[in-house]
């Protein structure tokens, strides 16, 4: 728990760097819109003391972040 709530963090400080810069992000041909609320969305899905349902995330396990078949 303290491991991921600890990457959860480091995400939220990328966060704080994506808020004073102009950056976008992009995965395949997808271009996401408002990085910072999808980061933030991200952390808090991933964060133990949260874990926000995040549709984007189904399927992923968070102890290795590997997709899950099922």
């Amino acid at each position: 728990m303290a491991t991921r709530w600890q990457k959860a963090e480091y995400l939220r400080n990328f966060n704080k760097a994506l808020e004073s810069h102009d950056v976008k992000l992009q995965f395949e041909n997808e271009v996401i819109e408002d990085p910072v609320q999808w980061v933030k969305d991200i952390a808090d899905w991933y964060d133990p003391l949260i874990e926000k349902e995040n549709p984007l995330m189904e399927g992923i396990d968070k102890e290795t972040l590997t997709f899950n078949k099922k």
